[in-house]
């Protein structure tokens, strides 16, 4: 008697699959565009200098986020394992922007690979940089083996975010 009523409930779970899948194919069904390909407002791209941000590790490392627009206006998130938590801003000078970009193109940032990671690898932060150069806005992740000149950036960035007087800014 159990074999048979077995027998009849595995029989009824495959007929339900089959059902599932013959009326999920009737379905019509709209692409997915992947995030990475969404556009952003032009307005936004076009304002957007430089993004920074480290993610969390398995230790104490730094997390947060750094954004400058072109105006030089910035905005820091300080998330984990920094001197300053929550929303700030500050007003980045020309003459640091302007060494940014230096130091972006003589390490050849917009000549590199746009991830640099292993998925056996999961211990690790990923540092993400994008910089805006003649109306592209290049994006570079680094989580594990990306050049080592892009240290040579992120002490740039690391030094700049230090240099400059931050003031708390509510996250409205």
């Amino acid at each position: 008697m159990r074999f048979l009523f077995s027998l009849l409930l595995l029989a009824s779970v495959l007929f339900a699959c089959k059902e599932k899948k013959a009326s999920a194919a009737e379905i019509p069904t709209k692409p997915i565009q992947p995030a990475a390909e969404v556009e952003k407002p032009k307005e936004l791209v076009d304002s957007i200098f430089l993004t920074y941000q480290r993610t969390p590790c398995f230790g104490m490392c730094p997390v947060f986020n750094l954004t400058i627009l072109k105006s030089g206006q910035a905005i820091y998130e300080g998330k984990n394992f920094t001197d300053r938590m929550g929303f700030y801003q500050s007003k980045i000078d020309e003459t640091a922007l302007q060494r940014i970009m230096f130091v972006a193109d003589s390490i050849g940032y917009f000549s590199l690979e746009e991830n640099y990671d292993n998925d056996k690898v999961t211990d690790l932060p990923t540092t993400t940089t994008s910089l805006l150069k003649s109306g592209s806005l290049r994006k570079v992740a680094n989580r594990y083996k990306a050049p080592k000149s892009l240290q040579i950036l992120y002490k740039e960035l690391d030094a700049m975010i230090e240099s400059v007087e931050w003031k708390p800014r509510s996250n409205n």
